[in-house]
């Protein structure tokens, strides 16, 4: 049995498999992709920071959180400028006063990705479901902070987590202050080893 972090461990354990049989492994990421990259894809007004969201736009994904809280963070700091990039499954429904802060961008090719990660200045992703998002370490291999909901093994990655909407307001108005997570333990390097293990122990 392989789960991607200790909560998945547990739930299967509470079903009644042996813990001996169970292995943790991770999604990598590969850090080389998200290194020396310059200029800036987005066209973000002078003075705004950056809140980037990687992922389809739907109701999983956390688009109601994000209908929710933009007003509200925006009402206290209006110099954030929400980006979106992925499938446009469903646009957020935003009140007009707000829509000049909220740029959609649809899909983009994935070896623009990284790009977008090292301008932005946080990462959100307030998923409802998920287990170790690979955006989460896209974007801590880029040296961007994230802020995601604490779901699956979401909290093995990062201390950022909430669980309410309160708590990402409070932490997306104060981007600034937040840590930014170690991705080193989830790169192809530092888990090649413990894969390798796994995979050899079927011969």
């Amino acid at each position: 049995h392989v789960t991607l972090g200790p909560r998945g461990t547990e739930r299967l354990a509470a079903r009644g498999v042996d813990r001996k049989r169970i292995t943790i492994l991770p999604p990598s990421v590969d850090g080389s992709r998200f290194e020396s990259l310059s200029g800036n894809p987005v066209d973000v007004p002078c003075g705004r920071s950056m809140v980037l969201s990687v992922g389809r736009l739907s109701r999983l994904k956390g688009l109601e959180t994000f209908e929710q809280t933009i007003p509200r963070i925006l009402e206290r700091r209006d110099d954030i400028q929400f980006v979106f990039v992925g499938d446009e499954h469903s646009l957020p429904k935003i009140p007009p006063r707000y829509r000049d802060n909220v740029t959609i961008l649809g899909t983009i090719p994935p070896e623009d990705v990284p790009s977008y990660y090292q301008q932005a200045d946080l990462l959100a992703h307030p998923s409802l479901t998920d287990g170790i998002p690979r955006v989460v370490l896209e974007a801590l291999a880029s040296d961007t902070p994230v802020v995601a909901r604490d779901v699956g093994d979401v909290a093995m990655i990062t201390e950022n987590t909430f669980e309410v909407n309160d708590k990402f307001v409070e932490m997306v108005t104060a981007f600034e202050s937040l840590t930014l997570d170690d991705v080193t333990p989830f790169t192809r390097e530092s888990l090649r080893p413990k894969y390798r293990s796994f995979f050899e122990s079927f011969r």
